[in-house]
């Protein structure tokens, strides 16, 4: 009758926002293979997506693999992950984080909230990712790697 229907359409919209709250956070963070860099679209953020170096992410590891649980004396020496470290791959974790399996063996949980305080990197306005004009060498990590992907994109 009436109140089957209705209940019926109740559970048709659950599993509907579901659906899609979990491709949200399926897709909450993705790896650019091109840029070289972490995309990160917070699902409580819509269409906010801002970018991170990888390199930055796992120096900004917080498990007890990295900072002393009883003291919070950082184990991992920041100098010790290369630039140029990519991650192996990203598989979200609930609603709140992605695991980020890495070179060195390390799989990271990374939270959102982690993420968010993270230095980010700024996309150019006009999308060619752009750097400044500075000299190579003084360019940080992140701006090689992003000069870098220009120059890619440039050749295709």
């Amino acid at each position: 009758g009436d109140l089957a229907a209705r209940y019926t359409e109740i559970g048709a919209n659950v599993v509907r926002e579901v659906a899609k709250l979990k491709l949200a956070i399926a897709n909450a963070v993705t790896y650019d293979e091109v840029r070289r860099v972490i995309a990160v679209s917070p699902p409580d953020q819509s269409g906010k997506t801002f970018y991170l170096h990888p390199a930055t992410v796992r120096r900004n590891d917080r498990s007890a693999a990295s900072v002393d649980e009883w003291t919070g004396e950082q184990r991992l020496d920041p100098r010790t992950i290369p630039e140029d470290v990519q991650p192996d791959s990203l598989t979200p974790v609930g609603n709140y984080a992605v695991q980020i399996s890495w070179p060195d063996g390390l799989n990271q949980i990374a939270t959102f909230d982690l993420l968010c305080e993270l230095e980010r990197l700024v996309p150019p306005t006009d999308g060619s990712w752009d750097l400044p004009s500075k000299p190579k060498e003084e360019l940080s990590g992140a701006q090689q790697i992003l000069q870098s992907a220009q120059s890619f994109e440039a050749k295709d």
